[in-house]
């Protein structure tokens, strides 16, 4: 099974999902359930968050 990482996605998509990520945060969803749903690691949204 191949898996997609975000490497492969492009500057300004990349963006656009940290900033929906973190909006989903600050609106009260849990950074575990937003990071699982975009397949990302757990580290990175926290990371994002701090930024």
């Amino acid at each position: 099974m191949e898996t997609d990482d975000g490497r492969k996605i492009d500057r300004k998509g990349l963006e656009a999902i940290r900033i929906r990520a973190v909006q989903r945060v600050e609106a009260g969803e849990s950074p575990e359930t937003v990071i699982k749903a975009l397949g990302f690691t757990r580290t990175v949204i926290y990371q994002w968050i701090a930024k």
